[in-house]
């Protein structure tokens, strides 16, 4: 079984800006880390070094044990590891079932497309992946969707799409960027259950939301950054109730997940 994800020393500075600084912490096999903080913390770089868009000055990301040559994300889908976006990514023009396919397909030979065009093997390639797709499109609620254009579905059900591409690559450990950013209140159960479906599959879920209902609903450990550095972690409860993290973040108000959660 994967071990996960594992973070260590990572650092990374922009001329005279340090933007992270010896940044560790893990998002362990079947289990859901949050990463939380202000704007401006590090979130959003800490998850383009992991996926490889920016390279690190300083410390290893690894995945089950293996660490990841910095800096190269076209290589990051064939070592396990998914992500999405702040900002919607899908495929339009193409239907809901081919958008998931092209995640099945992604992880085929490397990731070579246009073998899918050429032979039998291709074929046979090109029908597991269909395969694939139906039942995760089935298993959340989206099969009645299969043959719709992904650009003419609500944004939230979009995202879900984005999301469930991401599985069809059967990932070892995902990166999810803010994937409530955007969404209307009614679309958030089914993003909740969604992630923790993922965590249910056995991934490792690295979660950097500022979504606190979410967050405190459905993490087991939640990182808080702040200026770079990793302010303090635990459970939800456990952060929700720091001092520091009320001052630097959360502010004062709820600190009980039940009333965070409400």
């Amino acid at each position: 079984m994967s071990t996960g994800l594992e973070i260590s020393g990572v650092s990374k500075a922009y001329g005279g800006l340090q933007v992270l600084r010896d940044v560790t912490l893990s998002a362990p096999a079947g289990s859901i880390t949050a990463v939380i903080g202000p704007n401006g913390a590090g979130k959003s770089t800490l998850a383009n070094v992991i996926s490889g868009f920016v390279t690190q000055d300083a410390g290893t990301v690894a995945v089950d044990g293996t660490t990841l040559p910095p800096g190269r994300a076209m290589t990051r889908a064939s070592r396990r590891l998914g992500r999405t976006f702040q900002n919607l990514e899908v495929f339009t023009g193409m239907t809901v079932l081919q958008n998931v396919a092209m995640g099945a397909y992604s992880r085929q030979r490397g990731g070579h497309l246009a073998d899918l065009v050429r032979g039998p093997r291709a074929r046979r390639d090109e029908r597991a992946a269909d395969e694939a797709a139906w039942a995760l499109l089935d298993r959340f609620g989206l099969g009645g969707r299969a043959d719709s254009l992904v650009e003419s579905l609500p944004f939230g059900e979009a995202k879900l799409v984005e999301m469930v591409r991401v599985l069809a690559m059967e990932p070892e450990v995902v990166v999810l960027d803010e994937p409530a950013a955007g969404l209307p209140p009614a679309s958030a159960l089914p993003l909740a259950r969604t992630i923790a479906g993922m965590a249910a599959d056995g991934i490792g879920v690295l979660l950097i939301e500022h979504n606190m209902k979410l967050v405190m609903s459905i993490s087991e450990h939640v990182v808080v950054l702040d200026q770079g550095q990793v302010l303090t972690e635990g459970t939800p409860a456990q952060v929700q109730q720091d001092s520091r993290v009320i001052e630097a973040y959360l502010g004062p108000g709820p600190t009980t997940t039940e009333e965070l959660t409400r």
